[in-house]
């Protein structure tokens, strides 16, 4: 389609992706502080039975911290939320494996609340980190949201384009039309001009004819009717003169509506072209793959070239390693490795190799569609 927005559908593609991952991370950050400050405010708990050595600190931060997370929606949904609580050098939580009391026993409630009032003493540190996975629910519905509006948005500018499209050819239509009118009208016109001049003719004929009859009667008026019939024949020459405009005009519309019927009909037939010859190209050389631009150029190339330009790609489809590369493309964009091959002297064919071993022709055209052609080469 002539007004397809691919350039929009790309933008598109990229601020959804943008805007998808930076939603993401900013809501890691902020749940990752939303946490930090609840957790904080809840996973001592009771100080009461610490002190007094009934349960140890440890237990007490695990316990609380736990029972946090489980009822946090967003850990159900596929987040994954790592929380340590450090009080110095020492780990509280997860609570760190302890070799000494399996060797000793456990420890005296004076010896847990010893513990826990020291470790408390050192002041404790919650950190909290956050991963939203990709197949956390939340972010596929973060993703779903921004499809849906790069999709609305790529429908509103195709439907624009198509409106476009169909509005330029009924304009083409109806000028077409307006000069086919307008040829008729002048037609009719010469037609009146025409059988004007007839009926002047035939008054010249009878002026002519009265002149002679009159002129031994009436000697002394022949000035006088010589003047008139000079006025006719005046008004006969502005008549033809006036015919010959009209023929010319007349045939200038033609020229112009037969212009507008050779580009329309211009476009169907390089319709039908490029459709034969890459149906023909695909069965004759199956061990390539045809961009749709190397057919595009191939239709704007004379056909001595045209025939050079296929000789290069029947040697490309038999035995690539055979061919003579000029160079390999030095691309500003992409990466990708392309060689040139020069053909009838300023020809030029673009090819690259593919991973499974075949090749495929990206462009082809001359000297002149050089620069034209890298620039699509870098946009690969």
């Amino acid at each position: 389609m002539k007004y397809f927005p691919l350039k929009i559908l790309l933008l598109l593609v990229v601020l959804m992706l943008a805007a998808h991952f930076t939603t993401v991370h900013l809501l890691e950050r902020y749940l990752v502080y939303r946490y930090t400050r609840e957790i904080e405010n809840i996973y001592i708990g009771d100080t009461a039975p610490l002190f007094a050595g009934r349960l140890s600190l440890n237990e007490a931060v695990g316990r609380n911290i736990e029972t946090f997370l489980q009822k946090r929606s967003l850990v159900l949904l596929g987040a994954v939320v790592d929380v340590r609580v450090t009080s110095g050098d020492t780990w509280v939580y997860p609570a760190p494996i302890s070799l000494d009391e399996d060797m000793t026993g456990p420890l005296s409630a004076a010896e847990v609340a010893a513990e826990n009032y020291r470790l408390m003493s050192q002041g404790l540190s919650v950190t909290v980190r956050m991963l939203m996975g990709w197949n956390a629910a939340l972010v596929l519905v973060i993703f779903a949201f921004y499809f849906i509006v790069a999709a609305g948005a790529f429908l509103w500018f195709y439907r624009a384009g198509a409106r476009r499209a169909k509005r330029e050819a009924g304009e083409k239509e109806n000028e077409i039309q307006r000069l086919r009118d307008q040829e008729k009208r002048q037609l009719q016109r010469a037609a009146e001009l025409n059988q004007e001049k007839e009926r002047l003719a035939r008054d010249i004929a009878d002026i002519k004819k009265n002149l002679l009859e009159y002129k031994t009667a009436a000697g002394r008026n022949e000035d006088a009717m010589i003047d008139e019939m000079i006025a006719l024949e005046e008004k006969i020459q502005k008549n033809i003169a006036l015919a010959e405009a009209l023929r010319l005009e007349n045939e200038a519309l033609k020229e112009s509506a037969q212009r507008f019927q050779n580009e329309k009909q211009r476009g169907s037939k390089k319709s039908v072209l490029y459709g034969n010859i890459e149906k023909r190209f695909k069965t004759l050389y199956k061990n390539i793959f045809f961009h749709k631009r190397f057919f595009d150029g191939f239709l704007d190339l004379v056909d001595d070239m045209k025939i050079k330009a296929e000789e290069a790609v029947k040697q490309i489809n038999e035995n690539p390693s055979a061919v003579n590369i000029k160079r390999k493309v030095d691309l500003q964009k992409s990466r990708e490795k392309v060689f040139e091959v020069i053909f009838a002297y300023n020809g030029r064919l673009y090819f690259r190799n593919t991973k499974d071993g075949r090749v495929e022709v990206l462009a082809v055209g001359n000297k002149n569609t050089q620069i034209r052609d890298l620039g699509f080469l870098d946009t690969l």
